[in-house]
């Protein structure tokens, strides 16, 4: 297994958040210039804990092009290392889009995909893209596939006035594992501000 392959493959199976559960405050985790990267675990009723990831960064950019940036299929891979088949459907309101992805994931854990419908929101110099996990009939449960469930998350755009768009990404999922701590945090932190950064690099060389 590459090492790119084991960053999806924990990373999904560890950003995880749980229902019904006493949240702490989130904490920096990683910090690279204008990226900061939080997380916050919660206690389910079970127990156990429940992971939700946080980054916080800047860009020389408009809210209307970051929005461009997450329909734009052409450009999604380029951001989005570790997919191998990505795509998004728009519709007559612009307001609102669907995204499918799939992970090409080698044994033991499998190929996963999910199914995420976006929703924007405008007040002022704030623009906000929430999404969650759905079910589409253009993307139904594939054989050999696993569905990732319970995805949920946003993106927060918002406007400086020192030229600078200042973003917040959140999300979270209903996936687990039992790998130790110290093995799984650094490959999810890398992960996430890879990811982070490249979206920063095509927002600002458009």
């Amino acid at each position: 297994m590459t090492r790119m392959k084991l960053m999806i493959a924990v990373s999904m199976m560890l950003m995880v958040i749980t229902t019904n559960a006493q949240a702490e405050d989130y904490k920096l985790v990683k910090k690279d210039g204008l990226l900061s990267l939080y997380e916050k675990w919660v206690t389910a009723m079970n127990g156990e804990k429940a992971r939700e990831i946080k980054a916080v960064f800047y860009a020389h950019a408009k809210p209307a092009d970051a929005v461009a940036l997450l329909k734009d299929q052409s450009k999604a891979l380029e951001w989005n290392p570790n997919a191998g088949e990505y795509k998004v459907v728009v519709s007559a309101n612009p307001n609102s889009w669907l995204n499918y992805v799939i992970y090409d994931i080698p044994w033991p854990v499998g190929d996963q995909d999910l199914c995420l419908q976006y929703s924007m929101k405008q007040s002022g110099t704030v623009t906000e893209v929430v999404f969650q996990g759905t079910d589409h009939k253009s993307f139904p449960v594939k054989s050999g596939v696993g569905r990732i469930s319970g995805t949920k998350g946003k993106w927060v755009f918002e406007q400086q006035t020192n030229g600078l768009m200042k973003i917040t990404y959140t999300i979270s999922t209903n996936r687990n594992s039992k790998l130790p701590k110290f093995i799984t945090d650094p490959i999810i932190h890398d992960n996430m501000m890879e990811s982070m950064v490249l979206f920063t690099s095509l927002l600002e060389n458009k």
